[in-house]
């Protein structure tokens, strides 16, 4: 999650802009990242680890899925042209993967039990 925050999330005639470029998202994404990683070295086995997890996880998701959204339909609205000059980076997209895992990680978590 977090090399994905400072990661291209959209890319423009070879120009790109990352998740913390010009708006808040990726910092959202960064600090999200930050809480789960802290949880999972910290290696508490309490309940309210796979609760935190599981809310970190899906915080950074929504912010990935929105602003994929949001990217690939600027992209599809500027027709033809803007859609071979414009793609969605890879950052965004290592983001959002990496945001549904520790989600995953946290119900995980919740299922074995501690």
């Amino acid at each position: 999650m977090l090399i994905g925050s400072f990661g291209p999330w959209v890319k423009v005639l070879g120009i790109s802009a990352s998740g913390t470029d010009g708006h808040n998202d990726g910092w959202l994404v960064v600090g999200a990242a930050l809480i789960g990683a802290l949880l999972l070295f910290t290696r508490r086995t309490s309940h309210a680890t796979g609760v935190w997890l599981l809310l970190a996880g899906l915080s950074g998701a929504a912010v990935t899925v929105y602003d994929r959204h949001q990217v690939s339909s600027a992209i599809s609205d500027a027709g033809p042209l803007g859609q071979g000059l414009a793609q969605v980076g890879w950052g965004l997209n290592l983001a959002m993967a990496a945001s549904i895992s520790l989600g995953i990680s946290g119900l995980v978590w919740l299922n074995k039990g501690t």
